[in-house]
């Protein structure tokens, strides 16, 4: 393999796991700070914001409207969900 090759594959792993490696140095950051006798918190998984979920409901939902597939009950399920994350942004 050449060199271009052994980059691109680099970069190729780099884009699989960068939102793994995007918040790798705050957790190497809580990982290493404090007392070392204390134990350490287990590491909580970063959850998605509000404009991304309900983005990603408004994909799911336009998915299953242009295959037409969206029945009232799954449009109600889409509805429950929705309220729940306006709910949940609240906290």
């Amino acid at each position: 393999m050449s060199a271009w090759q052994y980059l691109a594959a680099a970069l190729a792993v780099v884009v699989a796991f960068w939102p793994i490696l995007k918040d790798s140095p705050r957790y190497i950051v809580e990982l290493f700070s404090g007392d070392l006798d204390t134990p350490k918190p287990a590491l909580r998984p970063i959850a998605p914001s509000y404009q991304t979920a309900i983005a990603q409901l408004a994909m799911v939902r336009l998915r299953l409207v242009s295959t037409k597939h969206l029945s009232d009950d799954q449009r109600k399920s889409i509805d429950v969900l929705t309220l729940a994350l306006v709910d949940g942004s609240d906290q």
